[in-house]
């Protein structure tokens, strides 16, 4: 099921995307980082990945602002990550276009599990192009 799939890792903070790079690692995934937003839409561009890890709380570009430009240009599902637990935040991250919710701290097994059903959950792509007839 992961075997191949690319995930996107965007955080500030290097300790949570080792962890996150370890835990996925060890799930089968190819895993790309970047420690900024800037970064981690030039990675999108060149290498688009199947989910993107995405931290609200960074600085120069945040969160929201990565997320918007995201959805400008892909519907790559966007797990975002983030200290704030309240249901407001939450309720703006799912209206802003991500699929899932992550509070940190969070419980390692759960993180792998909401990326192995991120791709099964995902908006379908556009259609394949029709034969001719």
């Amino acid at each position: 099921m992961s075997a191949g799939l690319r995930v996107l890792i965007v955080d500030d903070d290097g300790d949570i995307r080792l962890l996150l790079r370890e835990l996925l690692e060890r799930a089968g995934y190819t895993v790309d980082e970047a420690e900024d937003g800037r970064t981690a839409l030039r990675i999108l561009f060149t290498t688009p990945p199947a989910l993107i890890i995405l931290d609200v709380s960074m600085p120069e570009l945040d969160g929201w602002n990565v997320l918007d430009r995201i959805r400008d240009m892909s519907a790559v599902p966007v797990l975002m990550l983030t200290a704030r637990g309240a249901e407001l935040a939450r309720v703006r991250g799912l209206q802003a276009g991500a699929v899932d919710y992550v509070v940190k701290p969070f419980g390692q097994h759960g993180v792998v599990a909401r990326v192995h059903a991120r791709p099964r959950r995902a908006p379908p792509g556009p259609p394949p192009p029709r034969a001719a007839p």
